[in-house]
């Protein structure tokens, strides 16, 4: 579902290495998403952790994002609306399932997801992103990346909390930050949502092709 410009999106960081996390016991308490109803519709970008400092640079300019979900075939089209660098864009995929893993193939990267229960309304989408180059990201966003930065190929792990609710919840992000330490992150989020951001209409948004 969530997963590519915030997973195109909401991609990669400069290495980070945590301290030793919590027990086996209890970062086994996160299951393998298996309602549908948590990734259909509308949903809103809480918090996201990034490995990846090209991420995390592209993370600090969004203000606000949501996305609709509806199934396919396949697996699932996702159309994300969010404001970056303070304008309103709009982005479009096909999300390929198999199994309990969903792989997107965008703007010249390539993504691959598993999704966690964390509550009633609530998801963490964890992402593997690769991408060989940034030059097709650099041609459709408003990154200003120079033609060698451009030409870099990118590696990532972000973590992203995916809610039904538009605004965020306390207790769901405590259990974020719970399930990222022991994914090995350790700081805080390199993207949180505030709630003095409006999120971007339908109408409002620029469609990126």
């Amino acid at each position: 579902m969530r997963l590519c410009v915030s997973a195109v999106l909401l991609l990669l960081l400069a290495l980070t290495r945590a301290a030793p996390g919590p027990g086996t016991e209890e970062c086994s308490k996160y299951d393998i998403l298996k309602d549908k109803t948590l990734i259909l519709d509308r949903s809103h970008l809480m918090a996201a952790f990034t490995d990846n400092d090209f991420t995390r640079n592209m993370l600090g300019l969004i203000y606000s994002h949501w996305s609709s979900v509806t199934e396919t075939q396949t697996g699932f089209r996702e159309a994300q609306f969010y404001k970056m660098n303070g304008t309103c864009l709009e982005s479009g995929f096909n999300i390929t399932a198999s199994g309990d893993k969903y792989k997107v193939q965008a703007h010249g990267m390539m993504t691959e997801s598993q999704l966690f229960h964390l509550s009633n309304t609530s998801l963490i989408m964890d992402v593997r992103a690769t991408a060989e180059n940034l030059t097709t990201i650099a041609e459709k966003f408003p990154l200003n990346l120079s033609p060698s930065d451009a030409s870099q190929g990118v590696k990532a792990h972000n973590l992203y909390l995916i809610s039904k609710e538009p605004e965020l919840n306390d207790m769901d992000l405590q259990r974020f930050r719970a399930y990222a330490k022991c994914e090995g992150f350790t700081g805080e989020p390199d993207f949180l949502r505030d709630s003095s951001q409006a999120y971007c209409t339908e109408e409002e948004s620029v469609l990126i092709q």
